[in-house]
């Protein structure tokens, strides 16, 4: 078993970090022109982001590596884990609207938790990815009520699928002025 790396970070900006900043500040300045113009998914008195600012910064955090091929690998990763966490949601929520009962749902959420890890593993993504993938599965389960979760689960999908193509337009121009690939 490898031991994760818990040297204290270096003092200094870095290319890496350089690449996440535009990547997040792209994915920002979409969402709000999005907004701006109107472009919302609404449900109810509900109005949802389509590129959710959260989920899609939280993805270039988390995508944005050192290549191109790096990033890639990093980016389908991320999208498959989400995926999966859509899917535990879909089915969570389904189940826990015809139940409707607090406390069947503690145990659905837990069921849910555990059926996204198990998916995430099933796909062989890294255990922390599988842990990551619970994460989301969470926020989707806890953040919304009702229905509205089942359209959160596809924003989040749809917003981090966005993020992983603009850290990968992002890389890809980077490695254009370097002798990275």
């Amino acid at each position: 078993m490898t031991k994760p790396n818990m040297e204290p970070a270096k003092l200094e900006m870095n290319l890496i970090d350089i690449k996440i900043l535009i990547a997040i500040g792209i994915c920002l300045m979409t969402s709000t022109v999005l907004n701006s113009l109107g472009i919302k998914y609404s449900y109810g008195d509900m109005r949802l982001d389509v590129v959710q600012k959260a989920t899609a910064a939280i993805s270039c955090l988390l995508v944005t590596q050192d290549n191109l091929g790096k990033s890639k690998g990093t980016g389908w990763i991320r999208i498959k884990v989400t995926a999966m966490a859509a899917l535990t949601s879909l089915l969570v929520v389904s189940i826990d609207s015809l139940i409707g009962n607090e406390w069947i749902s503690i145990a659905l959420l837990m069921c849910g938790v555990f059926l996204t890890m198990f998916l995430c593993k099933l796909i062989k993504a890294p255990y922390m990815n599988c842990r990551i993938g619970a994460i989301s599965y969470v926020l989707i389960a806890v953040t919304l009520s009702g229905q509205a979760r089942l359209i959160y689960a596809v924003l989040r999908v749809f917003s981090t699928f966005y993020a992983v193509l603009v850290v990968l337009f992002v890389t890809w121009i980077f490695s254009l002025f370097s002798k990275q690939q």
